[in-house]
């Protein structure tokens, strides 16, 4: 007997029906239901059994599924067990959330098939019949909220007087061609708005004429033709091209031109050989895992701080700097480490060492420089031609400059010059003017600084006459002017003189704002503006056009690198569809 409760005992029923069944006391053969308490033959067939359960206790059958789908431990599962059904509120507020997670993080879809994050859910919810939205319904609503949140951006827009756009092209992992647009205006509250526009997927040639018509197609899909007034782009040919055949001011990337420049001054000063032997140390020991140990060791035994090597990269920004500063860092540790070692490596001599001191010497000025201008929460348009005056009088040669550095220096000089157009100039010493810190113009020769006066002069006869034409829109059409009032308006010396008091009033405005005593330097420009727009308002307007515009392209560079974690080797086979609206909302849901 006690040979037969053994074998009951390890003797188990499958699981698709061990849920609904138990043996029968002593039996090896006889199963009983859980639910009616009838018995069955069982011989390792499960069709009966299961017919019974689908057609007698279907209820019952869903019941034990869900009790079975969560299995926490201790108190946690009796709370689960015992918890109320949840309400439909309650249930929409939890989905909206999950869904504004997934988007708003850039996450698949499919996670919701998890059984894991199911049983995550249900435990975080504290109900084990809550279910979470299926994939299809999560693609759904994403769409849903995709148009929703594009709506409420055209609505934004639509209150903007002025827009400001930076674009760049960009490919993926999947060789999908994209272009992205950021929008920035000034609010009516004087605060600076950045929104991510589109994420345009693009299957033509990069040509100067489709590059143009891209950007003209999302102007018109957001509603904003008539108000971009400058596009900021890098210095790539094509764009460049592209720009000359639209109607707005092109600013090129402040920040791609500083290190073009940089380039040129690097080719002209013959450093390029010194700089080939810094990039072969650093891929030594980025390459070998045991020479990166060795380095560590070495830097552990002169208690020096723990740090790595930089590699340079030919397409980010001051990464040459940070390699060579680096390398200065680290100069005790790598000696050491590569005179006990045997390798093939060219070592850099004590008259390298003193070149990459003064190129690093020369480059910290430049880093600062460009961390300045690629800020994007601030105005910093107004901050290019002053911040570029003190880098050219830093970059300006001295008397006790090594020669390969003054060339360095002239070279840099000369072809950041040839960089900004006429157009660009002027729009940017407009922009200055407006900036209540630096409209004094110092950073400008003064032949040219009544130019930029003149040109504002003359945009805010033109805020006058919109003004006055909105006004006669609204005027009562349906007055009758009397006999002497008629015959003044064909007054010819009255029209004039009348043209006389415009020209006036629009040179006094703009002499005005000159007197007014500039601000600090630290100080916030659109706080200024924010009490003083009623004493400028026609100013104020030009002031909203022209501070809005970004000095680099950095916004597009930061969504590109948030479309390259949801675009990853892992999902790839995202549709160019889902990549616009994750993109996005990953973007509008901060």
């Amino acid at each position: 007997m006690a040979d037969t409760k053994d074998s009951l005992v390890e003797r188990k029923l499958p699981d698709s029906v061990g849920v609904y069944y138990k043996f029968k006391l002593n039996s090896e053969n006889v199963v009983i239901c859980n639910f009616c308490k009838k018995e069955f033959k069982f011989h390792n067939s499960t069709t009966s059994l299961m017919y019974h359960i689908n057609n007698k206790h279907t209820g019952a059958k869903k019941q034990s599924q869900h009790s079975l789908e969560v299995k926490p431990v201790g108190p946690i599962n009796n709370f689960l067990l015992k918890g109320a059904p949840l309400s439909n509120d309650r249930i929409t507020s939890i989905n909206t959330a999950l869904i504004n997670w997934l988007a708003g993080s850039g996450r698949p879809a499919n996670i919701v098939d998890d059984e894991k994050f199911k049983n995550f859910m249900r435990v975080a919810v504290g109900n084990s019949n809550y279910n979470p939205p299926s994939r299809t319904t999560i693609s759904r609503e994403t769409d849903k909220l995709y148009v929703q949140k594009k709506s409420d951006l055209v609505k934004k827009l639509e209150s903007a007087v002025f827009v400001s756009l930076t674009a760049d092209y960009w490919t993926s992992v999947a060789n999908h061609n994209y272009l992205g647009v950021t929008g920035h205006w000034i609010s009516e509250q004087w605060e600076l708005n950045s929104c991510v526009l589109t994420v345009l997927f693009t299957e033509d040639r990069h040509y100067a004429e489709n590059c143009a018509q891209h950007f003209s197609s999302v102007t018109s899909d957001f509603g904003i033709a008539n108000k971009v007034i400058a596009i900021t782009t890098d210095n790539a040919r094509n764009v460049t091209a592209a720009m000359r055949m639209l109607p707005h001011v092109h600013i090129p990337c402040v920040a791609h031109c500083i290190q073009l420049s940089l380039n040129t001054g690097m080719n002209e000063a013959d450093l390029a050989q010194v700089l080939s032997k810094c990039r072969k140390i650093v891929g030594h020991f980025k390459h070998s895992s045991a020479n990166t140990r060795e380095l560590e060791a070495q830097l552990a035994a002169l208690d020096m701080e723990k740090l790595s090597v930089v590699q340079d990269v030919s397409t980010r920004w001051n990464s040459t700097y940070d390699m060579l500063s680096r390398l200065i860092q680290l100069r005790d540790a790598i000696t050491a480490v590569l005179t006990e070692h045997r390798h093939s490596l060219c070592m850099l001599k004590e008259q390298d060492w003193s070149k990459m001191k003064n190129i690093c010497n020369v480059l910290q000025h430049v880093k600062y420089v460009t961390e300045i201008l690629g800020g994007s929460k601030y105005v910093s348009c107004s901050l290019v031609l002053p911040t570029l005056c003190h880098l050219r009088r830093l970059m300006s040669a001295e008397d006790d400059d090594p020669a390969y550095i003054a060339r360095f220096k002239q070279s840099f000089l000369l072809d950041l010059d040839d960089r900004f157009d006429d157009r660009t100039v002027l729009w940017l010493r407009c922009a200055s003017a407006l900036d209540p810190r630096f409209k004094s113009l110092k950073f400008v020769p003064e032949r040219f600084r009544q130019d930029i006066w003149d040109k504002l002069t003359a945009e805010v006869k033109a805020v006058q006459d919109d003004k006055a034409k909105e006004r006669d829109k609204t005027a009562d059409v349906q007055q009758t002017p009397s006999k002497r009032q008629r015959l003044l308006c064909f007054d010819s010396s009255d029209d004039e003189e009348s043209v006389q008091i415009k020209q006036s009033s629009a040179k006094d405005i703009v002499n005005r704002y000159r007197v007014v005593p500039s601000i600090s330097d630290n100080a916030d420009p659109l706080a200024w503006w924010v009490s003083f727009s009623g004493a400028h308002p026609e100013l104020a307007v030009l002031a909203k056009k022209y501070l809005a515009a970004p000095a680099t392209s950095v916004p597009c560079e930061r969504l590109f690198s948030k479309a390259g974690n949801i675009v990853s080797k892992k999902r790839c086979t995202l549709t160019p569809k889902n990549t616009l609206k994750l993109v996005c909302l990953s973007e509008w849901l901060q």
